[in-house]
C-alpha cells in the first residue's frame, strides 16, 4: 500500500509540472510562473494580451508593458476562459477604453489601470464588470467623468483616482450604493456639485486634499460623519504631507462655519474639516473655527480675485443689522491696489526688521565715533584740535621752540649821536672773524627772533657763563689778542 501511494503521489507531481508548462507562456514573453499553483502570473515586456493561458488563473498581471495606445474587446477576449478575479494593466501607455471592452470578465473584482493616459471614459466602458469591487485609476489624464460611468459597476467598494487631471465632480458617484472609499486627492477640481456624494450611506473614507477648492459644503460630509468616517481635505489623514485648498474664508463660508460648530470636536475627522483660511490675508492659517460670523460676513467673497494671491483692499463703511434691535457699524474690508496691499505679513515682517538693523547700525556707528572723539580728548584734544595742529603747523613748531630757548638779553645797539635804533650790520672784516672762530660744523648759532639759543658751541663754553648782552659778547670777542 505505501508503494502504491508513492507512485500516486509521483504520477500528480509529474503531471502537475508537465501541465505547468503547457500553460506558462513562451519563456520570450517574460512571463514569472513561480507562483502558477496558487493561480498568479505575471508578464512583462508584452505588445499584446496572451492567449492560451490555463483557465485556472485567477490573477493576471501585466503591468509595464506596451498593449496600448487603445484597449479594444479583441484582445480582452483572450482572456474569456480564464477565471481571473484580479488584472492589473498599470503603465501600459493606453489612451483609450473600447466600450464594452471588459464584458468577458464577469468574474473580475480588481481592475488596475493607473498610470496609464487615459484621457476619455465612455458610460459603458466597465459594461459587464458587475462583481468589481476595486477600481484603480489614479495618474490618468482624465478631465472629466461621464455621469452614468459606474453605473454598470453597482458593488464598486472603492475607487481611486488620485494624481490625475480631474476639474470637475459631478453625480457620477451617487449611483454607487455600496461605495466605502473615494479618493479624488491630488487633482485640479476647482467644483464639486453639492449633491455628489449624496445618498453614499456607506461611505467611509473621502480623499479631497491638494486640489483648488475653495467653498467646502456640508452636504459632502454628513453621510461620512454619520457614519464616523474619514475625510481628508487638507492633508492625509494617515501622514505628515500637507497639501492644502485654497479655502476662502468669507461670507459663503458661514454655511459650513455654522455645520462645523454643530459637530462633536470628538468626531474622527473634527480636525480635517477644521480648515485653514488662505484668503482674506487677514485670516490667512487662521482655522475657520476660531473665526466668528460676523468675521466672515464682513469679507464679501467677489472681491476674490484668483489672478492675485492678494487682493486689493480699501475701506468703507456701511451699516447692516445684527439682530433687528441692535445696528451695529461693520466695517467691510476691501482690498486695493496700492502698495501696502500687495504685502503680506511675512513682506511686512521683512521690512521691519531691515529698518530695525539699519538704525542698529546707525547708532553704532555714532557712538563710535562719539567715543573714539572723546577719548582722543582726553589725551589732549579732539578731532577739531587735530584738524588746528595740522593747519598751524608752523605756530606750533614756533611754540615749541619758544619753550625750549632761553633769551638773552638784548639791548639795541646805538651807532653815532643820534640814538637811533637800527639794525647791526656786520662789516666784511667780523664776518671774516666769525668765519675763522668758528667752523661749519660746530656753529650752532640760531637767532630765533628774541635771541640766540641756549645751544652754545664747545668752542665758546665761557659765552654761556654770564648773561650777557649781544653787545657785550661781540666787543669781548673783538678785544681778545690774536
Amino acid at each position: 500500500m505505501r508503494f502504491v501511494g508513492v507512485v500516486c503521489f509521483l504520477l500528480i507531481l509529474v503531471a502537475t509540472i508537465s501541465e505547468a508548462r503547457q500553460v506558462c507562456p513562451d519563456p520570450n514573453a517574460h512571463c514569472d510562473c513561480s507562483n502558477l499553483m496558487a493561480g498568479e502570473i505575471t508578464c512583462t515586456s508584452l505588445t499584446q494580451l496572451p492567449s492560451g493561458l490555463y483557465n485556472n488563473i485567477t490573477s493576471l498581471s501585466l503591468d509595464r508593458n506596451f498593449i496600448g495606445p487603445v484597449l479594444i474587446k479583441l484582445y480582452v477576449n483572450r482572456l474569456s476562459n480564464l477565471s481571473l478575479t484580479e488584472l492589473i494593466l498599470s503603465k501600459n501607455k493606453i489612451e483609450a477604453v473600447e466600450e464594452g471592452c471588459f464584458e468577458p470578465l464577469n468574474l473580475l473584482e480588481t481592475l488596475d489601470l493607473s498610470e496609464n493616459p487615459i484621457q476619455a471614459l465612455s458610460d459603458n466602458s466597465f459594461r459587464g464588470l458587475k462583481k468589481l469591487k476595486y477600481l484603480f485609476m489614479s495618474s490618468t489624464k482624465l478631465v472629466t467623468l461621464p455621469s452614468r460611468v459606474f453605473e454598470t459597476v453597482p458593488v464598486l467598494l472603492e475607487v481611486d483616482l488620485e494624481d490625475g487631471q480631474l476639474s470637475t465632480v459631478g453625480i457620477e458617484f451617487t449611483t454607487l450604493g455600496r461605495i466605502a472609499t473615494i479618493l479624488l486627492a491630488r487633482n485640479k477640481i476647482n467644483h464639486i456639485d453639492r449633491s455628489a456624494f449624496s445618498g453614499l450611506s456607506s461611505l467611509t473614507h473621502l480623499s479631497l486634499f491638494g486640489n483648488k477648492l475653495h467653498y467646502p459644503q456640508s452636504s459632502w460630509m454628513r453621510d461620512i460623519n454619520r457614519n464616523n468616517g474619514t475625510v481628508e481635505l487638507d492633508r492625509r489623514a494617515t501622514g505628515f504631507a500637507a497639501y492644502p485648498n485654497p479655502w476662502l474664508c468669507c461670507s459663503q463660508a458661514s454655511l459650513y462655519y455654522h455645520y462645523l460648530s454643530s459637530l462633536s470636536r470628538s468626531l474622527r475627522s473634527y480636525d480635517q474639516l477644521n480648515i485653514a483660511c488662505s484668503w482674506p490675508i487677514q485670516f490667512s492659517g487662521r482655522l475657520i473655527s476660531s473665526l466668528n460670523e460676523i468675521e466672515l460676513n464682513l469679507v464679501p467673497c467677489a472681491n476674490y480675485s484668483a489672478t492675485t494671491t492678494t487682493p486689493p483692499f480699501t475701506v468703507s463703511t456701511t451699516t447692516t443689522s445684527s439682530p433687528p434691535s441692535n445696528t451695529t457699524l461693520a466695517v467691510t474690508i476691501i482690498r486695493s491696489s496700492n502698495f501696502m496691499g500687495r504685502l503680506n505679513d511675512t513682506g511686512v515682517v521683512f521690512i521691519l526688521l531691515l529698518v530695525c538693523l539699519l538704525t542698529a547700525i546707525a547708532v553704532s556707528a555714532m557712538c563710535y565715533w562719539r567715543y573714539k572723539d572723546e577719548k582722543t580728548a582726553s589725551c589732549g584734544g579732539g578731532i577739531l584740535s587735530k584738524i588746528s595742529v595740522n593747519y598751524n603747523s608752523t605756530d606750533s613748531v614756533k611754540s615749541d621752540t619758544e619753550i625750549t630757548s632761553r633769551p638773552y638779553k638784548q639791548n639795541p645797539p646805538l651807532y653815532g649821536a643820534t640814538s637811533v635804533n637800527a639794525e647791526r650790520q656786520p662789516s666784511g672784516t667780523e664776518e671774516n672773524e666769525m668765519n675763522e672762530m668758528t667752523s661749519t660744523k660746530d656753529r650752532k648759532f640760531y637767532e630765533t627772533g628774541h635771541g640766540y639759543s641756549s645751544v652754545v658751541s664747545p668752542a665758546y663754553p665761557h659765552l654761556a657763563e654770564n648773561d650777557q648782552s649781544e653787545d657785550e659778547i661781540w666787543n669781548a670777542e673783538k678785544r681778545k689778542p690774536i
